[in-house]
């Protein structure tokens, strides 16, 4: 019997070079392993992207990453081919990585690992299913398309990176200690839900937060909620009840730290600030799409 050559060969529903994988889940691998993974699926991402350990546990930790429903699959000799990485929040998930290694792609697996990313997920009974997608990588917005997502909004990546800007001396601003009070006024000034990476769990967990506040703390105007950095700080997120209140917010963050870049994650295309920041010298360099899934 002559061999067909025919790699699109179907075995049990699956494809021969899809049969041929080791499905298994994230939560073997070590942290450091686990960036590594990362590093092999975003090899020629459309940004430059390299990750190291600290990044892996960060990620887990601050955005309730759930290892053990996380798709993972390996080649017979062990190496990464692809992953993706589900977090839960309630009935909720979120997808925070997804990827074929370079050397695997074009075969039609990123289909396969998305309707295994979905398996585990409805395995979890979630209600929606959620993730972001740079606008400028058609490749992955037709895989996700294809599994059923669909965009709901889109968000900016923005980066201070005109910094002539003088800024307004701001004398109702306090810098404190974040509380769970402060955590949860913020919900009351987004005038849409933030982005998963900027949500209450995300700052919950994170070690030594601090927030700006504009006005009283138990009726802020504006916060904006940030770590301490070796160097610099990490702005986690910031909100304002109007464009003013977010302008003597902007002008406190610029005093904070006048030489940081204050790299601003997922502004919703409807925020108050997206002008105050616009003038204060931010500028957008990435456009995210966020998609999602309704599991019912």
């Amino acid at each position: 019997m002559r061999c067909s050559g025919d790699l699109s060969l179907i075995i049990a529903g699956r494809s021969v070079m899809e049969s041929l994988l080791i499905r298994t889940t994230l939560a073997q691998l070590s942290m450091a392993e686990l960036a590594a993974a990362y590093n092999a699926v975003y090899t020629d991402y459309v940004v430059p992207f390299n990750v190291d350990t600290a990044w892996a546990e960060q990620m887990v930790a601050r955005y309730q990453v759930e290892l053990e429903h996380s798709p993972l699959w390996l080649d017979d000799d062990g190496s990464v081919i692809g992953l993706a990485a589900l977090a839960v929040r309630g009935s909720i998930g979120w997808i925070g990585g997804f990827g074929i290694a370079k050397h695997r792609r074009g075969e039609g697996l990123s289909h396969a690992l998305s309707t295994a990313m979905i398996d585990h997920a409805r395995r979890r009974s979630l209600n929606l299913l959620t993730l972001e997608v740079m606008a400028h990588n058609p490749a992955a917005i037709r895989t996700y398309a294809r599994a059923g997502f669909s965009t709901q909004r889109d968000l900016s990546i923005l980066v201070r990176e005109d910094r002539s800007y003088t800024p307004v001396q701001a004398p109702d601003v306090v810098d404190r200690v974040a509380d769970a009070a402060l955590i949860a006024a913020r919900g009351d000034l987004h005038t849409s839900p933030a982005a998963w990476q900027r949500g209450a769990e995300t700052l919950q967990a994170a070690p030594d937060l601090r927030a700006l506040v504009v006005g009283s703390p138990a009726k802020p105007r504006a916060l904006a909620f940030y770590v301490h950095r070796r160097p610099g700080i990490g702005l986690l997120d910031l909100a304002a009840a109007d464009a003013a209140a977010g302008a003597t917010l902007l002008d406190a963050l610029i005093h904070l730290a006048p030489h940081e870049p204050l790299v601003v994650i997922n502004e919703p295309a409807d925020s108050p600030l997206l002008t105050p920041l616009a003038r204060r010298g931010w500028r957008e360099t990435l456009c995210q799409h966020e998609m999602t899934l309704a599991m019912s």
